[in-house]
């Protein structure tokens, strides 16, 4: 059976006919060198519908080609710092933020400014992309300010986040036909809550 997956999301497959490269299984497979399921794609959305897929009895296998688990939901460790990336959202606004901020300031009273682009701007060098970034904060917070901060590292995620302008569907179909199956951010809201309940509906829609 082939298969192909949409960007950001993750493909099962019933696994009963598929044959293998060389005819045998992978070694990944469980002991009795069966599997109900593959799941393409371990980010937070290919996780929740692993666990949901063995919660209903089936035995998936989850395939990652990258080098961990989560999808662009990482933590990287730059010159000591701990630096969140992925699609995140922390709504200063919200009640008890600003406490939160006075109970657990840095020791060094370092505060980290995350500043997102729409588009990875390919034709830009790192330095280049950065000195605009500065340019623009400049107008918000003047020279001094910005011209004071310490570039930590650039990241470049293409398809960071799906298209959502509106009128959104924010409960696309997840069952393609042909057994294959998708979910993703994509499928629902982008967020961490809508990957994780995508992949719920992909799994009860393939155990169903």
């Amino acid at each position: 059976m082939g298969a192909c997956a949409s960007r950001n999301g993750l493909l099962a497959i019933n696994l009963a006919h598929s044959p293998t490269r060389g005819g045998r299984p992978p070694a990944a497979l469980p002991a009795d060198r069966q599997a109900d399921v593959i799941v393409v794609g371990a980010g937070v959305a290919g996780l929740s519908a692993a666990v949901r897929l063995q919660q209903g009895g089936a035995r998936p296998l989850v395939l990652e080609a990258g080098d961990g688990v989560g999808g662009r939901v990482r933590t990287d460790v730059v010159d000591g710092y701990l630096l969140d990336r992925g699609f995140q959202i922390f709504l200063t606004g919200e009640a008890g933020v600003a406490v939160l901020g006075h109970k657990w300031t840095s020791d060094h009273h370092l505060t980290l400014v995350s500043v997102s682009t729409v588009g990875t701007y390919g034709e830009l060098s790192d330095s280049a992309l950065e000195a605009a970034v500065r340019a623009h904060l400049t107008t918000w917070f003047g020279a001094a300010e910005v011209g004071s901060w310490s570039h930590l590292r650039t990241y470049r995620i293409a398809f960071a986040q799906p298209n959502q302008a509106p009128p959104t569907n924010f409960t696309r179909p997840v069952a393609l036909g042909g057994g294959l199956f998708v979910c993703g951010d994509h499928r629902d809201s982008a967020t961490l809550d809508g990957a994780i309940k995508s992949g719920r509906r992909a799994a009860e829609a393939l155990l169903a």
